[in-house]
């Protein structure tokens, strides 16, 4: 059985790219949405660009999927939390006190 041949349910965006198939169930990983969040933190735009910047722009930018970029949007909306990631104490500095030296 090939990529195309299975139903995509719990497969990463590049598993999907390379499958060359269509995404109907696309759920992003925890990891994708911490990293998005951490790449969005040392990016110039900022988080506020990932936050407030126009849902295909961002996605292009960063080279992920929109549905990653909803995720990260909510997460942060939340506060990081359930993200599950060891370095969203630092991801979360950082978006609370982006002028902050590492």
């Amino acid at each position: 059985m090939t990529n195309k041949d299975k139903t995509y349910t719990q497969i990463t965006a590049a598993q999907a790219i390379e499958a060359g198939g269509v995404v109907r169930h696309y759920k992003p990983e925890s990891k994708e949405i911490a990293d998005l969040i951490s790449r969005a933190t040392e990016h110039p735009l900022g988080v506020e660009f990932l936050r407030d910047g126009a849902l295909d722009s961002v996605a292009a930018t960063f080279s992920v999927h929109a549905f990653v970029v909803e995720q990260a949007r909510q997460t942060i909306q939340t506060g990081l939390r359930g993200v599950g990631d060891a370095e969203i104490g630092v991801m979360n500095n950082k978006i609370a006190h982006p002028d902050a030296k590492s």
